[in-house]
């Protein structure tokens, strides 16, 4: 319900006294719930503690009291063993958890607005999934333009780490060489910009860094597929550099082909895995330049890796006819 406010107003003026009453209403929001805080990572480098650092996913802190800790051992029930009061420190150390290598410890987090009405529990981290810190995955690597855009894994810490990106030209005797530092990805991608896709192709592998200082080994190599073709009478043979870098392997190639002047491109063929050329020699004869590019396909996890794309061109054929039949018939009369 509203609270109403009444209010009254009085002039005692000449040469007659004035008297006004009116009232407001006034509605007071019910506090909001703290949605689930973010446990992003654990360090475990000194012995018999655990600190364990998360996020707030609430833009509202003035609502946001406290943050309770609650711990669970080798599968035991969760116990409260800690308060955040200050909504600003994002972490928690455990200073008993010992015997890391004999005892699994897990937690989560409990916000609580300024009412003391409990908010939604954060996920549950464990010391035993954290003895590990997992690379990321590339899941891709597609030539956009000029650009290289890379598809990785998505996974909650993402948006917090900084990323190390190494980077080298698709040769073995070109190592790999420090490339860029990103602070965090918003969406699991990043970009390549503006490099030279149809003359080159170029291998990538990433690790990052969490909010605990902890550094993932270097994810899976990608690298870009590179495509060239040449044009001759009728004919445009296609070769490519093989996408070699997922776990299940490529399942199969897929080319792509459309005249310059359409807009959108067709499928007209799908090789093996170990074929890396096709020669089309089915082109219509309407047109004279076509753009191809060539699709790395995995089934498995239904991803795929695009190509540069290119363009060759067919030069118009004239036939000479070499006999003449002047026979009055209208035809090769000349």
């Amino acid at each position: 319900l509203p609270y109403r406010v009444v209010f009254t107003a009085v002039d005692n003026g000449c040469p007659q006294p004035f008297t006004s009453i009116d009232s407001l209403s006034i509605y007071v929001l019910p506090m909001p719930q703290i949605p689930a805080p973010l446990l992003l990572c654990m360090n475990t480098t000194i012995d018999g503690q655990i600190q364990n650092t998360f996020s707030d996913t609430f833009s509202m802190k003035r609502f946001i009291s406290r943050y309770e800790i609650y711990r669970s051992k080798n599968g035991g029930p969760f116990t409260n063993i800690g308060t955040v009061d200050d909504t600003l420190t994002n972490h928690f150390t455990d200073i008993n958890a010992y015997d890391l290598d004999n005892n699994n410890y897990c937690y989560y987090v409990k916000p609580y607005n300024k009412c003391n009405e409990p908010g939604l529990i954060s996920d549950t981290i464990c010391s035993d999934d954290q003895k590990t810190f997992a690379a990321p995955v590339l899941l891709s690597c597609n030539v956009e333009g000029s650009d290289i855009v890379l598809e990785l894994n998505h996974v909650a810490d993402n948006a917090f780490s900084v990323f190390h990106i190494e980077k080298r030209e698709n040769n073995s005797a070109f190592p790999f060489q420090d490339y860029e530092t990103q602070q965090g990805f918003g969406q699991p991608q990043w970009t390549d910009f503006t490099q030279l896709v149809n003359e080159k192709s170029y291998c990538y592998k990433i690790s990052k860094t969490n909010k605990c200082n902890i550094t993932s080994p270097q994810s899976n190599e990608s690298c870009s597929i590179l495509l060239t073709g040449t044009s001759i009478p009728l004919q445009h043979v296609l070769e490519w550099t093989p996408y070699t870098e997922w776990t299940q392997g490529v399942s199969r190639y897929v080319v792509y082909r459309k005249p310059q002047n359409s807009s959108s491109f067709i499928a007209i063929a799908q090789l093996p895995s170990n074929v890396l050329n096709y020669t089309d020699n089915n082109i219509p004869q309407e047109y004279g330049i076509y753009n191809y590019y060539i699709s790395a396909v995995n089934d498995s996890t239904n991803a795929s890796s695009k190509s540069n794309e290119i363009t060759l061109t067919q030069i118009p054929t004239i036939y000479t006819p070499n006999a003449f039949t002047p026979n009055g018939d209208g035809l090769n009369e000349t």
